[in-house]
């Protein structure tokens, strides 16, 4: 049997329930479990209904902490599920959680990538490349991710690659020419910009200058 000390109101709306000589000095316990399970009302708790009592109330955190994340920011299933198992949170409270997510459509990753790319990388000039591998390891789908670089045309990506080979020029300019070619190919690469862009850039600012 474990015997309930006491509980207490945290800040949020969950509360702390604190078990006589147990692993934990404290565990946090979600408000629709310490009404299910009637800890206001009880001092002890058998071993069997504890477990399962922290296996629900696993669930009940996972999915709480899953709105809270997103209503703080816009993220994709795989950012969140990261986030979920950062939190240490089981595989089954994971799962539990998510699928609540999905069944009411709190997460719609080809909008979100849509306003990255017309928003935040647009402002950041990334290359097609680069917007590919952002969107890659926030778990975007392919075909998505094809769909909205298809609409960057080689004058953008020029434009783009022509802003950063201009801010680096800057700092070598009095380099030879040789020097200032490596070093923009570097630059350039390190950004995802592909050779033939880059080979117009190089161009422009090297003999056009």
């Amino acid at each position: 049997m474990y015997e309930i000390v006491k509980i207490t109101k945290k800040r949020n709306s969950n509360y702390n329930l604190y078990i006589k000589d147990y692993k934990e000095e404290k565990i946090e316990i979600h408000l629709d479990i310490l009404y299910s399970y009637s800890l206001y009302s009880i001092r002890e708790v058998d071993e069997e209904t504890f477990e399962e009592m922290l296996l629900e109330n696993q669930k009940k955190l996972a999915k709480q902490q899953a709105l809270r994340i997103l209503s703080s920011s816009s993220k994709t299933r795989k950012e969140l599920i990261n986030r979920l198992r950062q939190k240490k949170f089981t595989q089954d409270a994971v799962d539990y959680a998510m699928n609540f997510v999905d069944k009411y459509e709190f997460i719609n990753e080809e909008d979100m990538a849509e306003k990255l790319v017309s928003g935040a990388y647009k402002r950041k000039k990334y290359s097609k490349r680069k917007i590919q591998n952002e969107l890659r390891q926030k778990g975007i789908d392919y075909e998505v991710i094809n769909e909205l670089v298809s609409d960057i045309d080689d004058d953008e990506e020029y434009e783009n690659a022509m802003h950063f080979a201009q801010k680096k020029y800057k700092s070598i300019s009095t380099k030879d020419n040789e020097t200032i070619k490596r070093r923009l190919i570097s630059a350039l690469s390190y950004r995802g910009f592909n050779y033939d862009i880059i080979r117009k850039v190089i161009d422009k600012i090297i003999y056009d200058d």
